[in-house]
């Protein structure tokens, strides 16, 4: 699944291998495990170290960029209730 090429450098390709990981850890088990519960009728849910450890790795995109929205709201509204001009907060901010 993973080429080399004369672009690729090794630690670029370490970063791919690990994303394919988590994605297989958090997204494709999780879903051979919901069709079986499907057909069977048997709920189930993968367990193990592996998968505690990829599962903080799942949704960090996710609680990443929610935490740096929060952190610029926070910003943006102190500065404005500071400033008292909320353009000057608009442009610090951006």
């Amino acid at each position: 699944m993973f080429y080399r090429n004369k672009k690729d450098t090794a630690c670029g390709h370490f970063l791919r291998r690990i994303a394919r990981q988590s994605y297989l850890c958090g997204q494709d088990v999780r879903a051979v495990c919901e069709s079986f519960a499907n057909m069977r009728g048997l709920p189930n849910y993968p367990h193990g170290i592996i998968f505690t450890f990829w599962e903080q790795y799942v949704s960090l995109r996710f609680y990443l960029t929610m935490a740096v929205v929060a952190a610029l709201a926070a910003v943006f509204v102190t500065l404005a209730v500071v400033l008292l001009n909320v353009v000057a907060a608009f442009l610090v901010v951006w």
